[in-house]
C-alpha cells in the first residue's frame, strides 16, 4: 500500500495507543478500490487481540472487497 507523508508530530505508531484510539470511537470508515472508483462504508467496529473484526449485510456490495481479497483501508 502507498503511503502519504505523515509529519513526524502527527505520526502515531504506539500500537497500543492505536488500540486505544480504536477502543474509544469504536464507529470507523471501511474504504476499498473497486472498478468503479473508492468505495466506503461506516461501521462499528472492534478489537479481538490483534483483528479489527467488523460486520457487514451482504445487502452491501462492499463485501465483495473482501471476498476478492483486496486490500482495504479503516479510519477513525
Amino acid at each position: 500500500m502507498q503511503v502519504i507523508y505523515i509529519p513526524p508530530k502527527f505520526l502515531e505508531e504506539d500500537r497500543a495507543t492505536l488500540y486505544e484510539i480504536i477502543d474509544q470511537y469504536r464507529f470507523g470508515l471501511l474504504v476499498a478500490e473497486t472498478d468503479d472508483g473508492p468505495m466506503g462504508t461506516h461501521l462499528p467496529f472492534q478489537l479481538d487481540g490483534d483483528v479489527l473484526v467488523s460486520q457487514m449485510a451482504r445487502a452491501n456490495a462492499h463485501w465483495e472487497c473482501f471476498a476478492s481479497g483486496k486490500e482495504v483501508l479503516a479510519i477513525f
